[in-house]
């Protein structure tokens, strides 16, 4: 039975580490976007990721803050 929880953990870390991955992937997507092209891409890359990773208590916080910095970066490239 330990073993089991042990690899349960193991699993628990290695998601909470490709969402944490994935939240500064999005940022950084966001970030390089230069045309509509780009900005539609990053849409799909922000709904993508709150489509996987729905199922934590911070996915609110996070998936807000890409929406954000995605309106921020179609008003500063006047989309």
């Amino acid at each position: 039975m330990g073993i089991n929880l042990k690899k349960e953990w193991m699993w628990m870390i290695d998601a909470e580490r490709l969402r944490k991955d994935a939240f500064w992937k999005g940022l950084k997507v966001i970030e390089s976007c230069e045309n509509t092209i780009h900005i539609d891409a990053a849409e799909k890359y922000v709904k993508s990721f709150f489509f996987l990773f729905s199922d934590y208590l911070e996915i609110s916080t996070q998936h807000d803050t890409l929406l954000v910095a995605l309106r921020e970066k179609k008003l500063k490239l006047k989309l």
